[in-house]
């Protein structure tokens, strides 16, 4: 996984049976983690959060383990879910039913992230984990949550046919999830204003970094156009927080030429040209 940025580990608290609850703390400097499928930079000793059990019933056989980090920088929580290979039962690609909620935001807001990349938080990412033999063995998701604590906080997986879950809201086993960032604002280096940075590597092929900075959070779109205007790829189009953010923008499907992409964010827009050479 590419590494920028500052991270939080969350801790874990636990008794017996009893809902855990995720507390960051003073973030020291180190690799951050962005979603890719690649588990080689977890830390699945210290990022160990909750073990997922069959049905949400903790007196049941544990299907899946739930690991947790939280950049208060970005203020972007970032969740790996794997399977227990010990069980001899395997995940499946179910979209529907890999997810991550926190019911405290409101039936119309609890979402952060599905399996198809949906969700109602921006920014947020998905992707499928599998192995060396390419066989799915759990996901890797992030998305955008602001620091404060959250009653009910569930994530799900479906492992041959069984739901794998951190808890059932309708039974009571939901887990409290607390994000308190021991800085200040005022600890965070955050650009002093909104900046579209050159892709690189310019000239690419196929796919090339685009690199944003805000200076504070609000909605952000970051979209690609080619030679006659045309809106070739959308990158962002939502609620963005403040910091620095990276977008690989995928040209595969296009053919070669000059192409410009584009930020609109605090009311203002920043326009930028690439050159893709196949």
């Amino acid at each position: 996984m590419k590494k920028s940025i500052l991270l939080i580990f969350a801790t874990l608290i636990v008794a017996n049976l009893t809902p855990l609850t995720a507390q960051a703390q003073e973030p020291s400097t180190g690799d951050g983690i962005v979603v890719d499928g690649n588990i080689l930079d977890w830390d699945l000793g210290a990022d160990y959060f909750a073990d997922m059990y069959m049905a949400g019933n903790p007196t049941r056989l544990a299907l899946a383990t739930l690991y947790l980090r939280y950049d208060c920088s970005t203020q972007m929580l970032n969740l790996l879910v794997l399977d227990v290979p010990e069980d001899g039962l395997c995940p499946d690609e179910d979209e529907d039913e890999a997810w991550v909620k926190i019911y405290g935001l409101g039936w119309s807001g609890n979402k952060l992230i599905d399996g198809e990349g949906n969700g109602n938080t921006s920014p947020r990412t998905f992707e499928w984990v599998y192995d060396d033999e390419d066989h799915l063995i759990g996901y890797e998701a992030s998305a955008y949550l602001e620091t404060g604590s959250y009653a009910e906080f569930e994530a799900h997986l479906n492992v041959s046919g069984e739901t794998a879950s951190t808890g059932k809201r309708n039974r009571g086993w939901a887990i409290p999830l607390s994000l308190n960032c021991e800085r200040t604002a005022e600890s965070v280096d955050l650009p002093g204003t909104h900046a579209l940075q050159q892709n690189y590597p310019n000239p690419f092929n196929p796919s090339t970094t685009i690199q944003v900075e805000l200076a504070g959070t609000g909605p952000a779109t970051l979209a690609v156009y080619d030679l006659a205007g045309r809106q070739v790829a959308e990158l962002q189009n939502g609620l963005l927080a403040a910091g620095t953010h990276s977008f690989v923008f995928d040209a595969s499907g296009l053919t070669s030429g000059v192409y410009f992409y584009s930020l609109a964010a605090g009311g203002i827009t920043e326009t930028r040209r690439m050159v893709l050479l196949k």
